[in-house]
């Protein structure tokens, strides 16, 4: 069984609860464990608000962009933005412990930009997994 998602937002603090929501019921359609959807919304959450506070800094919201797709039980989600890039923010307003919990709670996280357009966190998820212990 195989399916996909696709959605965009503008890059707005209302966008976060929007993109965890969207790919969670997708994830829930493909019988995610409720693990893996604790899993998944924290992860989406975490990077859809990334692209808020960061990806677009002293411009106009611009888009932010998932992309969900399950082949059989292994889940893949992007999270994309057409921003600046990752780049180290002395100033930044968060915690600095986003991608680092991503990471906890995933199978695997790439990430890509801004040499390669869009900017994309990349999570993979096992919908049959039982939850991560976070160190």
């Amino acid at each position: 069984m195989s399916g996909e998602l696709h959605e965009s937002w503008v890059a707005e603090p209302s966008a976060v609860p929007l993109a965890r929501a969207s790919v969670a019921a997708f994830a829930q359609g493909a019988g995610a464990t409720l693990d893996v959807l604790d899993d998944i919304r924290l992860a989406v959450s975490e990077a859809a608000t990334n692209v808020v506070l960061h990806a677009y800094l002293g411009t106009a919201p611009g888009p932010l962009d998932v992309h969900a797709h399950f082949d059989g039980r292994r889940l893949e989600v992007e999270v994309c933005d057409e921003g600046r890039g990752l780049r180290a923010r002395p100033d930044s307003p968060g915690l600095g412990i986003g991608l680092p919990l991503i990471s906890a709670v995933t199978e695997s996280v790439q990430i890509s930009g801004p040499e390669s357009r869009p900017n994309r966190v990349t999570m993979t998820f096992n919908l049959d997994a039982v939850r991560h212990a976070i160190a």
